[in-house]
């Protein structure tokens, strides 16, 4: 039988700051044209090694590439993108990830079918 004490609470992660939000997306429009995982990866490193500099705190790496794509998104379709179009929509509003790859599925079909 467990006790009270035996049970560990999961604390869960705050959402990024503003400044923390601007330097990922700052080094995330960097990288909108990068083809290849070097690039991106290297990209990463610089934008982490940043953040350890500001002493804010960094994104992990498909949190990043969400952020390439929701650069990617806007810049090539239209100037105002709403909100539920954006790929990265859970990670910087801070809804459930499931729900906000729903989002994004539906959003790209929605872009898909305009052509």
């Amino acid at each position: 039988m467990s006790t009270a004490s035996d049970i560990s609470i999961q604390v869960l992660p705050t959402a990024f700051t503003t400044a923390e939000i601007e330097i990922h997306r700052d080094f995330a429009r960097k990288c909108v044209r990068a083809k290849r995982f070097e690039d991106l990866s290297s990209r990463y490193m610089a934008m982490k090694a940043e953040c350890h500099r500001r002493g804010l705190r960094a994104c992990d790496f498909q949190a990043f590439r969400n952020a390439i794509r929701l650069t990617r998104l806007a810049t090539a379709r239209r100037w105002n993108v709403p909100k539920c179009y954006a790929p990265a929509y859970e990670y910087y509003y801070g809804l459930p990830a499931e729900a906000a790859l729903i989002t994004e599925h539906d959003g790209l079909l929605n872009l898909w079918r305009r052509r």
